[in-house]
């Protein structure tokens, strides 16, 4: 069984490490990228940008007139970001931009990061570290809602595998995290903003449930 742990740290942080996704690390990619600039392919067109940034920025500044800012923008393994997504990453965003972003989706709020953001990291992490492995955000939506996701994992060897991640929403509609140190069988509630939700007990309760069967 799974002891659980709490482990506190900034938003800012969760918002930070996505910001390797922009850099051209991603295959198949729509970002390339060389030592001074990045370069982004837009069927037959390609646009270069400057590579130095803001430290405070995430996003490249972009031209994007006379574009959906909907579209695609961006493929990380099978997702797809588009610019709107990928703004949600920002710390601030200006009230003139801000409204631009609402006219294409009225939900867009700095912060709220949509499932493919954190299954576009979740599969950049998994890619890059082996010992690795990671439940999409749809496995977590169903644990919640006491529905079957089967044997998780069935084809991954996890005797060679270290850690697990499983995306969680959280009743206040925020991600947190669920890790599972597989070699020691523990369980961490990562949950950046340390809120008291009612609903945790029973939450990491089916979690360990359904991670004791998926390891098993």
């Amino acid at each position: 069984m799974f002891p659980v742990s709490n482990s506190e740290g900034p938003q800012s942080k969760f918002q930070k490490i996505y910001e390797d996704i922009l850099v051209g690390t991603s295959q198949p990619q729509v970002f390339t990228s060389d030592s001074d600039q990045l370069t982004l392919h837009t069927g037959k067109r390609k646009s270069t940008i400057p590579k130095k940034r803001s430290s405070t920025k995430i996003v490249p500044s972009i031209n994007m007139t006379g574009r959906d800012e909907n579209q695609p923008l961006l493929k990380v393994g099978q997702n797809t970001l588009s610019y709107v997504q990928l703004m949600t990453l920002e710390k601030s965003v200006n009230a003139v931009d801000r409204n631009c972003l609402r006219s294409f989706d009225e939900t867009f709020q700095v912060g709220k990061l949509c499932d493919n953001i954190i299954n576009s990291y979740l599969w950049q992490l998994t890619s890059r570290y082996n010992h690795v492995i990671h439940a999409d955000t749809s496995v977590g939506y169903r644990i919640q809602h006491g529905e079957d996701v089967g044997q998780l994992w069935e084809n991954v060897k996890k005797n060679e595998k270290s850690y697990a991640f499983i995306p969680w929403k959280s009743n206040g509609q925020y991600w947190v995290m669920i890790a599972i140190n597989i070699k020691e069988r523990k369980l961490l509630y990562l949950d950046p903003n340390q809120t008291d939700d009612i609903d945790k007990t029973q939450y990491i309760y089916e979690a360990k449930e359904f991670i004791n069967r998926s390891l098993s």
